[in-house]
């Protein structure tokens, strides 16, 4: 009997769906890997307590996720800048999941740490559509009028080795790899949309989440019922475009299980994020300074866009996506009233020139 157990099985492990949705191998009697397989069965698009799991999982577990990118796969290699505006907007945010984690109660924390996430294609994407991003929540923003914001954007990056590169530009990124969205379900009964974060965590995209880190969610429902989707290549912080370089991705994980933590909303340990190389050549730096940091960070956002068109030669939409998958946004100093400064950094070393 110990041989067939170091056999994989595939199991069905409750509600609708094949029997290949989910597969399971076992280590010993205690540890198991758990494979959440891309299947139908297993995707869902909101937050939602009433969720049947679609696998029932116990500490320790090694859990692999098998993701969609965020648009649910509805782009190609191929793709091009009219088919983001024919994206369906109701499958953003495809989520995996969930999983009943055996032990987890309304009270506790659960502990999701993160054994590895890489991608699943040798490719990712970065699109823009009109009315979305930083620059566009400002309805003054000048850039509304420039002919090169017109439209919507597709933009393929080749992923190779440890980079992902903006097709024929010189322009190379580091992968660090993440997950832009991960939770549990809501305490609420109800169907939520996955675009705003709140107590569960969700739409996160936090760049610092990478393969090490250690994220804690408050637990609402019996098995806390956790969802993970929206893979990351990389991203700067404050994905200001509104997309990082999207990825179809795996993702495994281990929980572990606080009893009466009671946190309010997520909290997480990070490991070191090894970014020392992007110090090479140094960096660009912008500032918005504001009594409104909203309005602060927009003009250090335009600043940037505004140096890497004239400095690097790239076109509006080109310098606007880099500074969303590369440059990271910073609140500066708060202390000197009334204005802030929020400052934005880019690495010069992304570009290959």
């Amino acid at each position: 009997m110990e041989k067939a157990h170091q056999h994989p099985m595939v199991v069905n492990t409750g509600g609708a769906g094949p029997a290949s949705r989910l597969i399971i191998k076992r280590h010993n009697r205690s540890t198991r890997a758990i494979r959440i397989k891309d299947d139908p069965s297993n995707i869902h698009y909101r937050w939602d307590n009433q969720l049947e799991p679609v696998a029932r999982v116990r500490e320790g577990d090694l859990v692999t996720f098998e993701c969609r990118d965020g648009s649910d796969n509805q782009f190609s290699r191929t793709s091009t800048p009219e088919d983001v505006e024919k994206m369906d907007a109701e499958r953003v945010h495809a989520l995996t999941g969930p999983v009943y984690v055996e032990g987890a109660e309304p009270g506790d924390a659960l502990e999701v740490e993160v054994i590895n996430v890489h991608p699943r294609n040798d490719w990712g994407f970065t699109s823009l559509s009109k009315g979305n991003g930083l620059i566009f929540a400002d309805p003054f923003a000048s850039v509304l009028d420039d002919p090169d914001f017109q439209g919507p954007y597709f933009r393929v990056w080749d992923i190779s080795g440890n980079f992902a590169r903006m097709g024929k530009k010189k322009i190379k990124v580091p992968l660090a790899p993440f997950m832009g969205t991960m939770g549990v379900a809501p305490a609420r009964r109800g169907v939520y949309r996955t675009f705003s974060p709140f107590e569960i965590g969700g739409n996160l995209d936090i760049r610092q989440l990478i393969k090490g880190s250690k994220i804690f969610f408050p637990v609402f429902n019996e098995g806390a019922l956790f969802s993970v989707g929206d893979g990351h290549g990389a991203q700067g912080d404050g994905e200001v475009c509104v997309t990082a370089i999207e990825i179809a991705a795996e993702f495994s994980c281990r929980f572990r299980i606080h009893k009466n933590w009671n946190i309010p909303k997520p909290r997480a340990i990070i490991p070191p994020q090894h970014r020392t190389s992007l110090d090479d050549k140094g960096y660009y730096l912008t500032m918005g300074i504001d009594r409104d940091v909203k309005r602060a960070t927009r003009e250090a956002v335009r600043e940037m866009v505004d140096w890497t068109i004239r400095e690097c030669k790239l076109s509006l939409r080109d310098a606007y996506v880099v500074a969303s998958v590369a440059g990271d946004l910073k609140i500066s100093e708060v202390v000197d009233l009334p204005n802030w400064v929020v400052s934005f950094v880019l690495p010069k070393s992304i570009f290959q020139f």
